[in-house]
């Protein structure tokens, strides 16, 4: 005790998440499916606020030349 290095926390203020084993069914939702499906957090708010209405460029700018006229950000966004 007290001495720095080695052992689990060998990092100062490392989290002790230890075998990822334990925790990881839960974290990843894999106890209800598989493989276990992550949303991205950011586009997700950023469509669902209506961020893309501000957005300080245009879709143009974004388009590609074979891409239809009228489009939003949110378009190029979605895949």
């Amino acid at each position: 005790m007290g001495r720095n290095g080695g052992g689990w926390a060998h990092y100062v203020g490392q989290e002790k998440v230890r075998p990822l084993t334990g925790w990881q069914t839960m974290a990843m939702a894999t106890d209800w499916s598989r493989p276990p499906r992550q949303v991205p957090g950011a586009s997700y708010w950023y469509a669902h606020t209506d961020q893309w209405r501000y957005d300080g460029y245009g879709a143009d700018k974004l388009a590609s030349p074979t891409c239809p006229a009228q489009a939003e950000a949110l378009d190029y966004r979605s895949g």
